[in-house]
């Protein structure tokens, strides 16, 4: 089952560099959230390095990587993204669900939100 989410993301400086609506597909096994580049330049992300990845079809790629404000469903927060190719996949991964309290209901197919987050 293939969930999809819209997403926002924004420049942590600049809360006006904004791009809204974009549709992302939800895979709690991508460590990284990936968004197209050519939206992290629109809002103008920094580059702040660049990190490489292993496909699910076993290719080693580099990409570069920012950090942004992610909002999906209501849940905001500034999230690490990658800046992906035309031929990459828009993904909300792993990390920003865990960081904006999103997890996937098995039941439902859905996301929702944990409004209580784990505390050692």
């Amino acid at each position: 089952m293939i969930i999809r989410v819209k997403m926002n993301i924004c420049n942590s400086q600049d809360p006006t560099k904004c791009v809204g609506d974009i549709e992302a597909i939800v895979d709690s096994s991508s460590f990284s959230t990936w968004i197209p580049k050519k939206i992290a330049q629109q809002v103008e992300l920094r580059e702040l390095g660049i990190r490489r990845f292993k496909t699910i079809s076993g290719e080693i790629v580099e990409r570069p990587y920012g950090a942004a404000v992610c909002s999906v469903d209501g849940a905001s927060g500034v999230s690490e993204v990658v800046f992906g190719e035309e031929s990459d996949a828009t993904v909300l991964g792993a990390l920003t669900m865990e960081e904006l309290g999103i997890k996937i209901d098995p039941r439902s197919g859905k996301i929702t939100r944990e409004d209580v987050f784990l505390a050692i």
